[in-house]
Formats: structure tokens, sequence, C-alpha cells
């Protein structure tokens, strides 16, 4: 088995961390560390000082929404909710976060559902929790 060496990782490493990435082959999605809200917390090489692995960190978001219940109509307060979360996603994407974590209470099953045909949402039935994600080229 070979040594592995972990040392910090630089903007230096950029270029080799695209080709340890076009080497990994999945679709999960890149998260560039010269990009705000991304941290490169390591690289590791082999005894060659071949780049085989890098730790990239990226910051989430989570979000809270607050409604006035007595506001209008249930259509009314949908709009109201689906203007704030474009709002809130255009307003952290321009800031150069990638994805967000938005809670939504259990006993708001029904609007769950309806909160999850919004572009960008991904269910993760283990939390139950929605991940926003600003770009949709990214995969969860």
């Amino acid at each position: 088995m070979a040594q592995l060496r972990v040392r910090p990782g630089g903007a230096e490493d950029h270029q080799e961390i695209l080709e340890l990435y076009r080497r990994h082959g999945e679709r999960f999605s890149f998260p560039d560390p010269s990009l705000p809200g991304n941290l490169l917390a390591c690289v590791v090489e082999d005894d060659t000082g071949k780049m085989v692995g890098a730790a990239i960190l990226h910051v989430t978001l989570e979000g809270e929404f607050l409604l006035d219940k007595t506001y209008g109509t249930p259509a009314d307060r949908w709009e109201l909710a689906r203007v704030m979360f474009e709002e809130g996603c255009r307003v952290a994407k321009a800031k150069g976060f990638r994805d967000g974590i938005i809670a939504i209470p259990r006993i708001l099953r029904g609007y769950i559902r309806k909160v999850a045909t919004l572009a960008g949402f991904v269910s993760d039935e283990h939390r139950f929790h929605f991940k926003v994600l600003l770009d949709r080229r990214f995969i969860a």
C-alpha cells in the first residue's frame, strides 16, 4: 500500500484538482475551491507526489421563513412564500452560496409537498428538510 501524505491545499493546486475531478468520473458537483463559500481543507498525495484526493468543504445556509398565517387566502400565502423563496435564493447565490437548507415543521406535510415543486428543491427523507440548489447544474 502506498504511503499517503496529507497537506494543506492552496491556489497552486487548482489545475490538479480539476484533473482529479475529471478522473473521479461521477456526476457529483464540483465545489470549486476558488469560489467564495468553498474551502480547500486538504489534498492527499501518494508516495510519487500524485494528488489522489482532495477535501473541499462548502458553506451551506439554513433558512427560516416567517409568514403571517392571517394574511389573505391560502393562495395569497403561497404566493408570499414563493416570492420570499425566490428572492432569498437570488440573494444567497449573489453572495456566493451554492445551496441552503430550509426546515419545515412536520405538521405542515401538505405544504411541504407544494414547496417541493419549486425549482431547485431536493428532498432528504432522513432529515426531513429540503436542500435548495441555487445553481441547478449541481447534483445533490
